[in-house]
């Protein structure tokens, strides 16, 4: 009897346990991202990098790399281990890998996009392998040309958004490089640009473009017509030194990486602030240049560093619920059958009760 009651004490508490730890929890304040790994520069030896220039993850939430003075592009795993790198052998033209290597954009497709610098300013596309499939754009002014191609993004048609940076415009193609259509010119106003580095967009297809030497982000419709903005120069919240890299996270809100105030911010998708961190430094969670920004299908934070040559993982919600972590079927299915361990522990010592009470 006595190892019955204490089964059946076990089995609620761990229940009620469960119970609490599906509650969100309601910080004060917007809590930190925590450091959880970093590779690269010089804490992962045979992963040593010469200004990596852009980040991204696939479908199986793999990361990928561009090496920009050393012309390749690397592939990781989650925990930072190197799968496999390619350079020039994999077919594509020399010029791409003569140049400097930019920004790299992976669709939903698992195909690879890299941005070109320099004399190649043009975009290359590979499979997921790695292999060649085409490339397009030249160094100039006209359509379907840039100077200083950078940033990219893929709406829900799977039409592919490039940052033209020192053309001060936004360029759209589809998928296999055919020209649709452009907007932006060089200016302060609603829609014009100054170095636009980076862009982002969200699930109804809105675009967000870091305007890196107007301090400031800009929001537009699908088909480019200014929405808002947002920022000013200074290092206050909501301010910018130099917002380069962006992209919507998993929650829909809109992360910038402000190289110059070494830090990542977090805002919604109307501007209004959310939260600011990191620091400068070199220790875990610290920034010399953030410069790139990405995130995998569980929300985990991959931040490119061009400046230390490493990239730092983060998990965005440390003390989330047990719910938000394993998710609601899981931790309802548990509950279910410690309920079903204690009702049957119980209707046990009722029948025991019973048979002693005879």
């Amino acid at each position: 009897m006595n190892s019955t009651l204490i089964t059946l004490a076990v089995l609620l508490s761990l229940t009620l346990v469960l119970v609490a730890g599906c509650m969100p929890a309601t910080p004060a304040a917007e809590e930190a991202p925590a450091f959880v790994l970093k590779w690269g520069g010089e804490v992962t030896e045979g992963v040593k990098w010469f200004n990596p220039r852009g980040v991204a993850v696939d479908y199986l939430d793999n990361i990928y790399v561009t090496d920009g003075n050393n012309n390749c592009i690397k592939k990781f795993n989650g925990s930072g281990q190197l799968i496999t790198q390619w350079d020039s052998s994999k077919g594509s033209t020399s010029r791409f890998w003569s140049s400097f290597l930019n920004k790299i954009s992976i669709d939903r497709f698992g195909t690879i996009y890299v941005t070109g610098a320099g004399i190649d300013s043009s975009v290359h596309k590979f499979s997921n392998s790695g292999n060649f499939i085409i490339s397009w754009g030249s160094r100039g002014n006209l359509d379907s040309q840039f100077y200083d191609a950078q940033g990219m993004a893929f709406d829900s048609w799977n039409n592919i958004y490039i940052a033209d940076a020192a053309n001060h415009r936004i360029q759209i193609f589809d998928s296999s490089g055919k020209y649709i259509t452009k907007w932006g010119s060089e200016g302060n106003g609603d829609g014009q640009f100054n170095y636009p580095c980076d862009l982002a967009i969200d699930s109804s297809d809105n675009i967000y473009v870091s305007d890196t030497y107007n301090r400031r982000i800009q929001k537009f419709s699908s088909s480019g017509d200014f929405i808002t903005k947002w920022g000013t120069l200074g290092s206050g919240k909501g301010q910018f030194s130099l917002p380069l890299g962006i992209a919507i996270d998993t929650k829909g809100y809109v992360n910038v990486c402000d190289l110059g105030n070494f830090c990542i911010q977090k805002f919604n998708t109307t501007g209004e602030f959310i939260a600011r961190w990191g620091s400068e430094g070199t220790g875990n969670g610290q920034f010399k240049g953030p410069s790139d920004i990405t995130f995998d299908s569980k929300g985990y934070i991959y931040v490119l560093d061009n400046q230390l040559h490493n990239v730092q993982k983060f998990d965005p919600n440390p003390k989330a619920s047990i719910t938000d972590k394993y998710g609601p079927w899981f931790v309802w299915t548990v509950i279910a059958t410690l309920l079903g361990l204690i009702i049957a522990v119980s209707f046990l010592l009722i029948k025991r009760s019973t048979h002693h009470s005879r």
